[in-house]
Protein backbone atom coordinates (compact mmCIF):
# COMPACT_ATOMS: atom_id res chain seq x y z
CA UNK A 1 0.00 0.00 0.00
CA UNK A 2 1.54 3.31 -0.84
CA UNK A 3 1.48 6.27 1.90
CA UNK A 4 -1.78 7.62 2.41
CA UNK A 5 -0.47 11.01 2.05
CA UNK A 6 -3.57 13.15 1.01
CA UNK A 7 -4.68 16.06 3.30
CA UNK A 8 -1.24 18.50 3.31
CA UNK A 9 -1.53 19.59 -0.22
CA UNK A 10 -5.29 19.39 -0.03
CA UNK A 11 -6.20 21.89 2.47
CA UNK A 12 -4.94 25.17 1.89
CA UNK A 13 -8.31 26.64 1.82
CA UNK A 14 -8.32 30.29 1.22
CA UNK A 15 -7.54 32.37 3.73
CA UNK A 16 -9.77 35.31 4.61
CA UNK A 17 -7.95 38.87 3.79
CA UNK A 18 -8.45 41.12 6.51
CA UNK A 19 -8.93 43.87 4.12
CA UNK A 20 -8.72 47.39 6.14
CA UNK A 21 -11.18 50.34 5.04
CA UNK A 22 -9.30 52.88 7.46
CA UNK A 23 -7.91 54.66 4.40
CA UNK A 24 -9.70 58.41 3.40
CA UNK A 25 -13.05 57.93 2.05
CA UNK A 26 -16.43 60.13 1.90
CA UNK A 27 -20.23 58.87 2.75
CA UNK A 28 -21.90 59.15 -0.80
CA UNK A 29 -25.23 58.40 0.56
CA UNK A 30 -27.47 58.48 3.82
CA UNK A 31 -25.93 58.54 7.57
CA UNK A 32 -22.68 57.12 7.64
CA UNK A 33 -22.52 58.23 11.56
CA UNK A 34 -25.69 56.38 13.29
CA UNK A 35 -27.15 55.17 10.99
CA UNK A 36 -27.67 53.57 7.56
CA UNK A 37 -25.46 55.18 4.45
CA UNK A 38 -22.85 54.28 2.01
CA UNK A 39 -19.68 54.93 2.13
CA UNK A 40 -16.80 54.34 -1.02
CA UNK A 41 -13.13 55.35 -0.68
CA UNK A 42 -10.92 56.20 -3.37
CA UNK A 43 -9.27 52.61 -4.99
CA UNK A 44 -13.10 51.48 -5.55
CA UNK A 45 -13.58 49.98 -2.07
CA UNK A 46 -17.43 50.77 -1.38
CA UNK A 47 -19.94 49.27 2.08
CA UNK A 48 -23.57 49.63 2.04
CA UNK A 49 -24.94 49.29 5.49
CA UNK A 50 -25.37 49.76 9.41
CA UNK A 51 -23.11 52.50 11.28
CA UNK A 52 -22.88 53.04 14.77
CA UNK A 53 -20.18 56.14 16.22
CA UNK A 54 -19.02 56.40 13.04
CA UNK A 55 -18.17 52.53 12.46
CA UNK A 56 -19.54 49.82 10.81
CA UNK A 57 -21.85 48.12 12.96
CA UNK A 58 -24.49 46.04 12.64
CA UNK A 59 -25.38 44.56 9.21
CA UNK A 60 -24.01 45.61 5.89
CA UNK A 61 -22.71 44.95 2.62
CA UNK A 62 -18.74 45.60 1.64
CA UNK A 63 -17.94 45.13 -1.96
CA UNK A 64 -13.82 44.97 -3.06
CA UNK A 65 -12.41 46.04 -6.63
CA UNK A 66 -11.32 42.65 -7.37
CA UNK A 67 -14.92 41.28 -6.83
CA UNK A 68 -14.97 40.19 -3.31
CA UNK A 69 -17.77 40.51 -1.48
CA UNK A 70 -18.62 40.35 1.90
CA UNK A 71 -22.66 40.53 3.58
CA UNK A 72 -23.48 39.73 7.06
CA UNK A 73 -22.70 41.29 10.64
CA UNK A 74 -19.88 43.77 11.89
CA UNK A 75 -18.85 45.31 14.99
CA UNK A 76 -16.61 48.21 15.23
CA UNK A 77 -15.36 47.83 11.83
CA UNK A 78 -14.67 44.05 11.74
CA UNK A 79 -16.80 40.96 10.41
CA UNK A 80 -18.33 39.83 13.41
CA UNK A 81 -21.30 37.62 13.80
CA UNK A 82 -23.09 35.68 10.92
CA UNK A 83 -22.18 36.41 7.16
CA UNK A 84 -20.97 35.08 4.01
CA UNK A 85 -17.52 35.63 1.97
CA UNK A 86 -17.11 35.44 -1.68
CA UNK A 87 -13.61 35.42 -3.50
CA UNK A 88 -13.38 36.75 -6.86
CA UNK A 89 -12.99 32.96 -8.07
CA UNK A 90 -16.32 31.67 -6.61
CA UNK A 91 -14.68 30.34 -3.58
CA UNK A 92 -17.61 30.84 -0.97
CA UNK A 93 -17.43 30.77 2.88
CA UNK A 94 -20.55 31.28 5.07
CA UNK A 95 -20.71 31.09 8.78
CA UNK A 96 -19.39 32.42 11.72
CA UNK A 97 -17.29 35.47 12.55
CA UNK A 98 -14.89 37.02 15.28
CA UNK A 99 -12.59 39.98 14.35
CA UNK A 100 -12.62 39.87 10.90
CA UNK A 101 -11.99 36.11 11.18
CA UNK A 102 -13.62 32.68 10.35
CA UNK A 103 -14.82 31.55 13.58
CA UNK A 104 -17.20 29.19 15.16
CA UNK A 105 -19.82 27.01 12.72
CA UNK A 106 -18.99 27.40 8.80
CA UNK A 107 -19.05 25.95 5.37
CA UNK A 108 -15.97 26.58 3.06
CA UNK A 109 -16.83 26.03 -0.70
CA UNK A 110 -14.11 26.18 -3.56
CA UNK A 111 -14.65 26.19 -7.02
CA UNK A 112 -13.32 22.40 -7.92
CA UNK A 113 -16.22 21.30 -5.76
CA UNK A 114 -14.27 20.73 -2.61
CA UNK A 115 -16.05 21.71 0.76
CA UNK A 116 -15.59 21.84 4.53
CA UNK A 117 -18.45 22.03 6.76
CA UNK A 118 -17.51 22.51 10.70
CA UNK A 119 -15.72 24.65 13.42
CA UNK A 120 -13.06 27.43 12.91
CA UNK A 121 -11.34 29.16 15.35
CA UNK A 122 -9.36 32.74 14.36
CA UNK A 123 -9.65 31.86 10.36
CA UNK A 124 -8.83 28.07 10.16
CA UNK A 125 -10.18 24.89 10.97
CA UNK A 126 -10.28 23.63 14.53
CA UNK A 127 -12.66 21.33 16.11
CA UNK A 128 -14.88 19.05 14.37
CA UNK A 129 -15.84 19.26 10.41
CA UNK A 130 -15.92 16.85 7.28
CA UNK A 131 -14.19 17.86 4.23
CA UNK A 132 -15.46 16.32 0.87
CA UNK A 133 -13.71 16.22 -2.66
CA UNK A 134 -15.05 16.00 -5.67
CA UNK A 135 -13.93 12.48 -6.61
CA UNK A 136 -15.68 11.31 -3.90
CA UNK A 137 -13.02 11.74 -0.86
CA UNK A 138 -14.18 12.61 2.85
CA UNK A 139 -12.78 13.56 6.02
CA UNK A 140 -14.61 13.69 8.78
CA UNK A 141 -12.84 13.97 12.78
CA UNK A 142 -10.78 16.58 14.19
CA UNK A 143 -8.79 19.66 13.10
CA UNK A 144 -6.46 21.49 14.27
CA UNK A 145 -4.84 25.23 12.27
CA UNK A 146 -6.32 23.90 9.11
CA UNK A 147 -4.88 19.80 9.30
CA UNK A 148 -6.88 16.92 10.52
CA UNK A 149 -5.33 16.42 13.77
CA UNK A 150 -6.71 13.61 16.13
CA UNK A 151 -9.35 11.13 15.76
CA UNK A 152 -10.70 11.10 12.35
CA UNK A 153 -12.23 8.85 9.62
CA UNK A 154 -11.01 9.37 5.48
CA UNK A 155 -13.09 7.59 3.08
CA UNK A 156 -11.37 7.31 -0.85
CA UNK A 157 -11.83 5.23 -3.99
CA UNK A 158 -8.90 3.31 -2.26
CA UNK A 159 -10.16 2.36 1.46
CA UNK A 160 -10.86 3.49 4.41
CA UNK A 161 -8.54 4.72 6.94
CA UNK A 162 -9.97 5.61 10.90
CA UNK A 163 -7.83 6.60 13.68
CA UNK A 164 -4.75 9.05 14.30
CA UNK A 165 -3.85 11.85 12.31
CA UNK A 166 -1.51 14.34 12.59
CA UNK A 167 -0.49 17.45 10.35
CA UNK A 168 -2.76 15.73 8.38
CA UNK A 169 -1.45 12.78 7.68
CA UNK A 170 -2.42 9.05 9.36
CA UNK A 171 -0.06 9.07 12.06
CA UNK A 172 -0.48 6.89 15.57
CA UNK A 173 -2.33 4.23 16.02
CA UNK A 174 -5.57 3.51 13.22
CA UNK A 175 -6.68 0.75 10.64
CA UNK A 176 -6.63 0.79 7.21
CA UNK A 177 -9.08 -1.73 5.29
CA UNK A 178 -9.03 -2.10 1.80
CA UNK A 179 -11.75 -2.38 -1.18
CA UNK A 180 -11.06 -5.58 -1.46
CA UNK A 181 -11.72 -6.69 2.62
CA UNK A 182 -7.89 -6.57 3.67
CA UNK A 183 -7.43 -4.72 6.94
CA UNK A 184 -4.09 -3.36 8.63
CA UNK A 185 -4.66 -2.80 12.15
CA UNK A 186 -1.79 -1.49 13.80
CA UNK A 187 0.68 1.97 13.76
CA UNK A 188 1.00 4.52 11.20
CA UNK A 189 3.57 7.45 10.66
CA UNK A 190 3.56 10.28 8.25
CA UNK A 191 0.86 8.58 6.26
CA UNK A 192 2.47 5.04 5.77
CA UNK A 193 2.24 1.62 7.92
CA UNK A 194 5.03 2.42 9.96
CA UNK A 195 5.37 -0.12 13.41
CA UNK A 196 4.07 -3.08 14.44
CA UNK A 197 0.56 -4.27 12.84
CA UNK A 198 -1.77 -6.91 12.01
CA UNK A 199 -3.08 -7.47 8.55
CA UNK A 200 -6.00 -9.64 7.76
CA UNK A 201 -6.66 -11.08 4.47
CA UNK A 202 -10.37 -10.84 2.89
CA UNK A 203 -10.13 -14.77 3.75
CA UNK A 204 -8.92 -14.24 7.58
CA UNK A 205 -5.60 -15.24 7.46
CA UNK A 206 -3.66 -12.85 9.63
CA UNK A 207 -0.01 -11.46 9.69
CA UNK A 208 1.90 -9.55 12.21
CA UNK A 209 4.71 -8.10 12.64
CA UNK A 210 6.61 -4.69 11.72
CA UNK A 211 6.18 -2.66 8.72
CA UNK A 212 8.30 0.63 7.87
CA UNK A 213 7.67 3.13 5.50
CA UNK A 214 4.71 0.46 3.97
CA UNK A 215 6.92 -2.80 3.91
CA UNK A 216 6.42 -5.65 6.08
CA UNK A 217 10.08 -6.22 7.67
CA UNK A 218 9.21 -9.80 9.73
CA UNK A 219 8.10 -10.50 13.33
CA UNK A 220 11.06 -8.78 14.90
CA UNK A 221 11.49 -5.31 15.76
CA UNK A 222 13.49 -3.82 13.38
CA UNK A 223 16.14 -1.54 15.09
CA UNK A 224 15.55 2.39 14.87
Amino acid sequence: MSKIIFIVCLFGFFLLPIQSFAEPGKCIEGDCQNGKGTFAWPDGKKYIGDWKNGARTGQGTSIWPDGAKYTGSYLDRKKHGQGTFTWPDGAQYAGGFKDDRKNGQGTMITPDGRKYVGEWKDGMKNGQGTSTWPDGGQYTGEWKDDFPSGQGIFTSPHGVYAGEFKLGNPDGKGTFTYPDGRKYVGEFKEGGMHGHGIETSAGGKKKEGYWVNDIYVGKKKPKE
